[in-house]
Formats: C-alpha cells, sequence, structure tokens
C-alpha cells in the first residue's frame, strides 16, 4: 500500500510540474491522441535474483538461492505500443511493452550451481514529463507496474545440482526510469530516449528481482484522435 501511495504521489508532483504556462498562440482547448510502436535496446548495469525459499537448488544449497550479474553486455529488447494525450500545452504517455533479457555469466557468489540468468517483464508504464509544456527538452519520468517470469543458474549446473528441477517463477515489479531528450514529437512520438531505469519485484516464498540499466528507446506515432 505504501507503494501504491508513493507512486500516485509522485504523479501527482509531476503533473504539476508539467503543466507550465499556455502560450497565447497555441489553443488551450485542443485534444489528440497518438498511438505508436516502440522498439528499445537495454544493457543491465546489474542485476540480482533470489530464487523461491521452497525450490530444490535453495534447500540443497541451505539457503545460498541468489546469483547475480555486473554489466552485461548483451543488449535486451523491448516492444510495444505508446499512447500520448494531449491537451494544450500539457500531455502525458501511456506504455505497454514486454522484453526479453538475457544474462549469461551470472552466478551465485557463495556457492557455484551453475550460471546464466534470463527474463521476461511485462509492463504497462505512465510517462510523464518534467519541465513546462509540450515541448519540454528535459526530462520525462516513467513509473511501470507489471510481472516477470525469470530463470536462473540453467547452465553447466555443478554435479550437485544437475538432476534437480530449477523451473522458473514469477514477480511483480515495479520499475522507475528517467528518460533523457524529448518527450514528445509529433513526427516520431517517442524518440531516441535514453532512460535510466531501476526495477524491482516479490514473488512468493521471498523471491526478489532486480534490475538496473540504461536503454535506448525508439517510436513512431501517428495522430488517431482529435
Amino acid at each position: 500500500m505504501k507503494l501504491f501511495c508513493s507512486i500516485f504521489l509522485l504523479i501527482g508532483l509531476n503533473i504539476q510540474i508539467s503543466t507550465g504556462q499556455d502560450t497565447p498562440n497555441e489553443n488551450t482547448n485542443s485534444s489528440n491522441m497518438y498511438l505508436g510502436s516502440m522498439v528499445s535496446l537495454s544493457w543491465n548495469v546489474y542485476h540480482w535474483y533470489q530464487q523461491p525459499s521452497n525450490y530444490p537448488f535453495a534447500q540443497v544449497s541451505n539457503g545460498q538461492r541468489s546469483m547475480g550479474q555486473v554489466l552485461n553486455v548483451l543488449p535486451s529488447m523491448r516492444l510495444g505500443m505508446f499512447f500520448i494525450f494531449e491537451k494544450g500545452t500539457k500531455n502525458m504517455g501511456l506504455t505497454i511493452e514486454s522484453g526479453f533479457n538475457y544474462m549469461p555469466f551470472g552466478f551465485d557468489l557463495d556457492e557455484r550451481k551453475g550460471h546464466g540468468a534470463w527474463s521476461v517483464p511485462l509492463l504497462t508504464s505512465l510517462i510523464l514529463p518534467i519541465g513546462k509544456g509540450k515541448d519540454a527538452k528535459a526530462a520525462a519520468l516513467f513509473l511501470g507496474l507489471g510481472a516477470q517470469f525469470s530463470r536462473t543458474e540453467f547452465h553447466r549446473n555443478t554435479e550437485k545440482y544437475m538432476d534437480l528441477k530449477n523451473p522458473g517463477f514469477v514477480t511483480f515489479i515495479t520499475e522507475i526510469g528517467i528518460g533523457l531528450g524529448d518527450f514528445f514529437d509529433k513526427k516520431y512520438g517517442v524518440s531516441n530516449r535514453v532512460n535510466f531505469f531501476a526495477r524491482g519485484g516479490l514473488g512468493l516464498y521471498e523471491a526478489i528481482t532486480i534490475d538496473t540499466g540504461v536503454r535506448l528507446m525508439l517510436g513512431r506515432a501517428k495522430l488517431r484522435q482529435k
């Protein structure tokens, strides 16, 4: 409950920040909606996943059930669609997206059971400009909620763990990101945006996922309603 209250408080604060002042030459009563598709490439700076405590890997290892990796050089990909809602000098966005992350060298420092991890996040995010008016160039705030399916330590398992079941697990995630560059361009929508993100998730039996990194977003939008 505290998490949701904090998110809605941030939304309110940033909507106030993004309002700005209307210029005399703009029609402050016009309302437009833009629909677009997007693709993004991201690089994990750091990730840390913890399996549920009731999994065989966790039980055999006496509770050593987490693994991580720093600076994954392989890019992850996300695909999705976004909506931009524009009214006068104010706008906001909504994205629906899913992706695939593959981290081949992650392992447990305390007890090596195997290595590698992958995850599939599914997110819905709000995009809120940080600046004044629809032409704000400074930055945008991303607030996302969703779920993530993850699996860890499935490459080259050591003999002790070779024959144990090692299924994936689900965490419920929230993501916060800061995007640099133009928030909204009528030709390209979300375009050439560098986004620094942090994503955390919790699941049953103390499952945890943490992902941090940077991504490049590319999108194209068309006017759907005026």
